[in-house]
């Protein structure tokens, strides 16, 4: 509804070379957060991307991963919402480590800083790209 949702439209908008999807993993919501929506459209994202954006949650996507996905998680307890058998367990890290912190991303929704937290994530994001788009040239 809020980070993971700019993470998976932000990409999708810079063109991320890889197929991206974005899942809660405690709450089921039906719709992206309207704060979320106009940060990324002011960031020049399509706006029928937000409006027609439908959130997913993890128990739904977990059947349609293969053991070569790469699973970004905001904070560790979304990593740990990963069966503990899995083999994605060893492909899951935290957002940050794209820029080599292991720093957890506040829940806007319960923590407060919206501005910081997406900015932090759009950061992320923009490094995870450049990276693939450089390996792929």
């Amino acid at each position: 509804m809020i980070r993971s949702a700019f993470a998976h439209l932000y990409a999708r908008h810079l063109e991320c070379p890889l197929p991206v999807r974005s899942a809660g993993t405690i709450y089921e919501n039906t719709s992206i957060h309207p704060e979320t929506a106009a940060n990324l459209v002011g960031r020049g994202v399509n706006s029928g991307w937000t409006l027609a954006f439908q959130p997913t949650h993890v128990s739904q996507l977990l059947p349609q991963l293969d053991p070569s996905t790469v699973i970004f998680g905001m904070k560790h307890e979304h990593l740990l919402a990963l069966p503990a058998t899995s083999a994605l367990t060893r492909q899951s890290f935290l957002l940050t480590n794209i820029i080599d912190r292991e720093e957890e991303l506040a829940d806007p929704m319960f923590e407060g800083g919206l501005e910081r937290v997406l900015d932090s994530i759009a950061h992320c994001i923009e490094k995870l790209v450049e990276h693939l788009n450089s390996r792929s040239i």
